[in-house]
């Protein structure tokens, strides 16, 4: 395989990993029972940052596809921003959980979050397939 198709598989990677982690920020974050809370209400800040950094993702994945353009390093800081709020996120919401029972229940933590996760981790196996490539040349 040429390096400019695996340079587009990484592209392709990055832009499933983006379109993956928007969707998991629309999915619910908190669960308890048949209750759902999304991200935008549980964690906005956080949300709208995510969903940013998505944004920008897509956008580098197309133009990195159509421009045969390399930005591994990009995802690279982009999936570590990532990780910083997911992790971040994920304390703060097993501390709130927790700490609060409605009706003698404790809320768990839902898909969005697992499916957002999930983005940021393809996001980072393409970013590496690239700086791998780079290194390889």
């Amino acid at each position: 395989m040429s390096d400019s198709n695996k340079q587009l598989h990484g592209n392709i990677i990055a832009l499933v990993g983006a379109v993956i982690l928007s969707l998991g920020l629309f999915l619910p974050w908190v669960t308890l029972g048949k209750l759902a809370v999304d991200a935008f209400i549980k964690t906005p800040d956080h949300a709208y940052l995510l969903l940013a950094l998505a944004g920008l993702s897509v956008l580098l994945s197309i133009w990195g596809i159509l421009k045969k353009s390399d930005f591994g390093l990009v995802y690279i800081l982009i999936a570590l921003i990532i990780g910083v709020l997911q992790y971040l996120v994920y304390y703060r919401l097993t501390e709130h959980l927790e700490s609060n029972k409605v009706f003698g229940r404790v809320g768990q933590i839902g898909p969005g979050f697992w499916v957002t996760c999930a983005g940021a981790f393809f996001l980072l196996i393409a970013a590496l397939s690239m700086v791998q490539l780079k290194r390889k040349k």
